[in-house]
Order: structure tokens, then sequence, then C-alpha cells
């Protein structure tokens, strides 16, 4: 954090919404809470907070227009800034919302600012209110302030270099270490680099089953080494071979009493634990527009629920030297489609700097950059497509040696939160958050690439060609979008390939192509070109015409010389029997 003087911002004409409900009371009031010491998230937290925004985001989103509209998230006890702050790590998840709905609504800015206990004194409480007014009608900020008594302070982030040793590490010499998430690409990393440094007695967890050792050797026959189990199986066989022993357990740290049971068993097989690296995670999928809460907790639990519940579980486990939490650059970056995601991530970055200088276990938080072939981005099909938009975080990710590398790299910083990045991160953080008017905010600025053309593939509805300058402007967007050659107006969008990045980017298209306002969630209601057709025309006064009658002439359309003939034949027998009457 740096320390700024106040500045004075300037109104503008906008709509303005101010989000107080993850502000706690003072600390003098009998009502005030606590911070959560339970192994469990507070849902309260979660629901005042990150549900409440994501619901806020929902019906922004789907109101008509794009008027501009800000909204700025006051929260309390979610960053430590000065050291002896009492931090309440659900609180964090507050940020998810505010990073990712302004990447995906063009028309709405957010900021974030946490005021840490309130004051208790009326007129420190309004000197207070005060500031805060001055921000929420300022220009919007795009990373998260801090107000620590009437001192504001901005997140900066600071290069850290050094090489890592592993003899300065604290990694012990045939020490028993827990990973969960631990048959995942990075989980199988970090678990090989133990074994080849320190040949460690790995406990691998994860929630799927796994074939029984006994069975390995059939599986590799029945199956080549492109299937993901076999390469799993040959990696198991090659961290043993350096000398690793590997358990294999089947847990669900985010289950209550998941993770306090799955310790026990490690104490109770090897009567030791010396670290825990906490791997597992859900990869965000799906547009704030398109969320559903269910989808949205399945995301959070892992990461909000299992941190919590390992964090509590190793407490008073003397022989543990540290717990690092697998977090993510969305956390601070953001992402389309990781409104989720980034929400869990930078819960499990408040966890780390929390308990920093704590009793218990070391607690690491690292943000990780992309993995190649590993990790989330290899994982999510939406991360996948931002990958599409992003292709230098693919060519730029971590191979699976350096990924390990990195690991212990963090774990000798001392640090309670290192973030790994392959590029500069400075440039990355200005160019994923920099405030851009509303007004002039548009998809197509981003970084997307033109896809190479390729052939219609085969679907089971037959291709129609546009009738109009409408659906052919419309399926020409789609061309480009998809990279197809060929278009058909009754084509489904997603069974094409279309996903909700390319649908923010296909809603952007059809605004500046007709001055239509098509919300995603009329995008995926109406997946067609000929439907978007019918609400574009219906927006903007474009020429109208009978759909019944486009559909039965772009059918005709389809029809031989001889068909058509035929068809007419049989229309003139009819209207001169007077059977057409």
């Amino acid at each position: 954090m740096t320390h700024c003087s106040p500045r004075y911002g300037i109104a503008t004409d906008r709509q303005r919404i101010v989000h107080l409900w993850s502000v706690r009371p003072p600390r003098g009031d009998a009502m005030a809470s606590t911070p959560n010491q339970s192994p469990l998230p507070d849902e309260s937290v979660l629901e005042r907070g990150f549900f409440s925004l994501l619901y806020l985001g929902q019906a922004l989103g789907a109101q008509p227009g794009a008027q501009p509209v800000e909204f700025t998230v006051v929260s309390s006890a979610t960053h430590v800034v000065l050291g002896d702050e009492v931090v309440q790590p659900e609180l964090a998840a507050v940020l998810g919302p505010c990073k990712v709905i302004p990447q995906e609504y063009p028309h709405l800015t957010s900021r974030s600012i946490d005021v840490g206990d309130l004051p208790t004194r009326t007129d420190r409480a309004e000197q207070l209110a005060d500031r805060l007014l001055e921000d929420v009608t300022g220009e919007p900020q795009p990373v998260p302030i801090a107000y620590r008594g009437l001192h504001r302070w901005t997140q900066a982030f600071d290069p850290v270099r050094g090489a890592s040793s592993p003899g300065a590490l604290g990694l012990r010499e045939r020490g028993v270490y827990l990973i969960t998430g631990g048959l995942g690409g990075v989980g199988l990393a970090i678990a090989a680099y133990l074994a080849r440094t320190v040949r460690a007695r790995l406990v691998l967890a994860g929630r799927s089953g796994f074939p029984a050792r006994e069975s390995w050797d059939q599986w590799l026959v029945d199956h080549t080494e492109d299937d993901s189990m076999s390469r799993r199986i040959l990696m198991l066989r090659a961290i043993e071979a350096d000398a690793g022993e590997v358990v294999l357990e089947r847990a669900d740290v985010a289950a209550p009493g998941g993770a306090a049971a799955l310790v026990g068993r490690v104490m109770a097989r090897f009567g030791e634990l010396h670290g825990v690296v906490h791997a597992a995670g859900v990869p965000g999928d799906g547009i704030v527009q398109l969320k559903t809460p269910e989808a949205a907790a399945a995301v959070l639990a892992p990461k909000v629920a299992g941190s919590l519940a390992l964090a509590a579980a190793l407490r008073e486990v003397e022989s543990c030297d540290f717990l690092v939490l697998c977090s993510s650059l969305s956390a601070i970056l953001g992402g389309a489609g990781q409104v989720d995601y980034c929400a869990a991530n930078a819960v499990q970055d408040a966890l780390a700097n929390a308990c920093a200088g704590q009793d218990g276990p070391r607690i690491v938080a690292i943000n990780w950059d992309a993995w190649e072939g590993a990790g989330m981005w290899a994982e999510s099909p939406t991360i996948g497509g931002l990958a599409a938009l992003q292709p230098e975080a693919i060519r730029d990710g971590m191979r699976p040696e350096e990924g390990a590398q990195a690991f212990a790299w963090a774990l000798e910083t001392g640090l309670p939160q290192v973030i790994i990045s392959t590029r500069d991160f400075s440039q990355r953080v200005a160019r994923w958050t920099a405030p851009t008017p509303a007004e002039g905010r548009s998809l197509e600025q981003s970084p997307a690439h033109i896809l190479a053309r390729h052939r219609r593939p085969s679907l089971a509805t037959p291709f129609v060609a546009p009738q109009d300058a409408v659906e052919t402007r419309i399926a020409a967007i789609w061309q480009d979008l998809l990279g197809i050659d060929e278009v058909g107006i009754h084509d489904n969008f997603i069974e094409l390939g279309g996903h909700s990045l390319l649908g923010l980017q296909l809603t952007a298209r059809l605004r500046d192509a007709f001055g239509a306002e098509c919300t995603l969630l009329q995008l995926f209601e109406a997946p067609s070109v000929f439907e978007l057709a019918v609400l574009v025309r219906a927006q903007t006064g474009e020429r109208t015409e009978d759909p019944a009658l486009v559909e039965v002439m772009s059918l005709v359309d389809q029809l031989s010389e001889q068909e058509l003939s035929a068809l007419l034949a049989r229309v003139s027998v009819a209207d001169v029997s007077g059977e057409g009457s």
C-alpha cells in the first residue's frame, strides 16, 4: 500500500449506487460482529457482500439501454494496511464483483473502499463520511482504496527478487506434505518437486476417485498415454522413482469436518505433518448475467470454506511449518466470466494477510499466473475463451518445472502474499484495470484477434442464407467473431462455438452496427441470426418484415427449379378449385 493525500472529485452526470452492506458496526457497538474464527465461512457475510453484488450486476445488466452507472462498494475489515487490523477474510469476496462486473458491462464502473473499523465518535464518523463522499462523486478509481482513520491509502505492488534455495525454505528431508487437489496439474508438479528435492512423503488428496494401485498396469494397457488418467499414473510412478512416497486420499476439505478429518488421517498415519499446499479449486465459468447462486457457491466453496477449514485444522498442529494457498492473478486482474473465481481467490489472499504473524503455521497465498497445460486456464471453457482473447497468456504460461521453482521461491520470501507474473505486472494491472469513461467504452477496444476462417461445422439445422440487409450484416458479424466462412440464419450461436466472452463482443458489435441494445440474456434467449434480426428491427425501426413470411421465403430459396415449378403448379390448381379461398 502507498500513502496518498486526499483528492477532491468533480461530480459528473451519471447514476451512482453506494453499497454499504459489507460495513461492520463500530467495535464499541454491542451488536458489532467479530472476525470469523470458525472453520466454516460466515454465510451472512457472503450473502450481504458477494451475492448481493452479483444480483445487483444482473439487475443492472437486464435494464434496457446502456446509461452509465457507477457503483461504490464500501466494506470494513477487508485489507491489512497497517498490520494491526482484525480482518474478516470473507468480506474480500466483494472484490470479485467490483473487478469483473465493469469488465463484462461496458456502461458500468465501480470502486472498492475499505474503511477498517468505523469510528465511535460522531464527529470522526462525519469526517469519514465527508471523505467517502469525495470519493463517491469523483472519477472511478481502478485500484482498491483503504481508509485508516482519515488517512487514505491505495493498493500498489512492489517487485521482489530472490533465488530459491531448498535449504533455506524450511522444507524437511523426508518431510510429510499434504497437497489438496494433488492429482491436478499444479498439485502434481509441486509434488514432483518435493519428491525430487527432499524425498518427501506425500499425501495427495482430491474429491474424485482414482483407480486402485493394483489396477494401474491394466489401465495403462487399456488406454493410450494421451489419456489424462494414464498421464497421472505415469507421473505418480515418476514421483515414487525419485524416492518420494505417495499416499492417495479422497477428501473434500470444503465439506463440514472434511479438512479436520483429512488432517487427522495424515497425523494418524505419519505422526507428523510439515506442510500443506491447498491447490484444490473449481474453475469459474459463466458471465454475471447468467450466473446462478448455485454455480457461484460451487466455485467459492473450495477456496473459501476449504481454506478457512484447513487454517483452523492446522492451528494446533505444531509440526506444520506452512499452509500454501494457491490463489490466482484473477484476484487482482479480474476477468470476464470470472466473478466467482476472482472473489474466491481474493478471500484466500485476505486470509493469508490476516494470519501474518499469528500463531500456527505460516500461511502464504500465491497468486499464480497461467500454467502451461495445467491449472484453471486449462480446465475452464470460459478461461479458455479468455485465453483466445489474450493469446500471450498461454504463450507465456509457466512450464510445470518453472511453476515448481516459483513455488519454492515464494516460500523463501517469507511474505504472506506473493504474485507470480511471467510479464511486467504493473503493465498488466494498468491494462486490465485502467478506468475508461463508460460512454466511450466498447469491447471492440479489447485485444480480440481475428480468427482464421474455417468451414461451417455439420449441424442438424440446414443452412439458410440471410434474406435481407439486417440478417446479412448480423451473419457477417458472427463470421468474424466465430471464424466461420458461412453462417445460416437458423444456426445456433452456442453450437457454432460461441461462449460468454464472444457474446460480450457480439452485443457491442450489434450496438455499433445498428444502435441496438441487445443484452446478453437476450442473446442467449435468441441465439440465432434470424431471432436477433427480429430484435434489431423492433428496436431500430429497420425494415420490418413478417418473420413467418421471411422463413417461408428462405425455405423457398432452397427448392430446386423443378421443385419450385411443381409447387407453383399445385398452388395454381388449388386457386382454380377454390380451395385456397
